[in-house]
């Protein structure tokens, strides 16, 4: 199925749920540490739904569709890293009312990673920074039986379309796919720091987070781009 055949636009609030069926599918199959830690769809759903309506506002978060029948075959979920921030601070009791102890363990190492990127923020694009001028790629999926179509390379263009016509001073994105990282690195994304999960694991004390024995070449680690 060529390119042609596929619609891509902004992702809308209408188009919430069905994004959010499609991405929790896959990444419940696909994402490794989710894999590995048997996160299922509808625990995902579930505690990604507040995200996904926020990121259905920002502006840059892009879905894809085949054009003839409307299935939802890709997503790259966007958000306004100010706005995200300040729904953590909001809504903090509830998200974490939504979430269970396999996801806290993707949150907290997602958690080391966003701190150092707080720590970074300064540093790389200056004293003055505002976090309202920011954009976090949150989550990119694309259905198996569409891969290799080049359609998260899509997304990704169209998405940094947004982020500059919207005068976004940065996007960034923590990713423990190789896949990913490869289309950020081509589209010009340079790594600002990462961590593996034998550190996160010495980090956290965690015996529960059984990051040592992944072994998966998917996820390595988790890289801040």
């Amino acid at each position: 199925m060529a390119n042609s055949e596929y619609t891509y636009e902004v992702l809308t609030t209408q188009q919430c749920e069905l994004a959010l069926a499609s991405a929790c599918h896959i990444f419940s199959q696909d994402e490794p540490l989710a894999k590995h830690l048997g996160i299922t769809k509808e625990e995902l759903t579930k505690s990604l739904r507040p995200m996904f309506e926020l990121g259905a506002k920002s502006g840059i978060s892009q879905c894809v569709t085949v054009t003839t029948t409307g299935e939802m075959v890709g997503v790259l979920l966007a958000t306004n890293w100010g706005d995200e921030l300040n729904l953590v601070k909001e809504q903090g009791e509830l998200l974490a009312s939504l979430s269970t102890e396999k996801l806290d363990c993707i949150q907290g190492l997602m958690g080391v990673i966003e701190d150092k990127f707080l720590d970074l923020v300064p540093i790389k694009l200056g004293q003055g920074a505002l976090m309202e001028n920011i954009g976090h790629i949150f989550m990119r999926t694309v259905e198996f039986e569409h891969r290799g179509k080049g359609i998260a390379k899509i997304m990704n263009s169209r998405m940094l379309q947004c982020v500059e016509e919207l005068h976004l001073k940065a996007v960034f994105s923590s990713s423990t796919n190789l896949r990913s990282r490869k289309i950020l690195a081509a589209q010009g994304a340079e790594e600002w720091a990462s961590i593996d999960y034998n550190e996160y694991a010495q980090l956290d004390g965690d015996e529960r987070a059984p990051f040592r024995q992944m072994g998966n070449p998917l996820a390595d680690r988790l890289a801040l781009m």
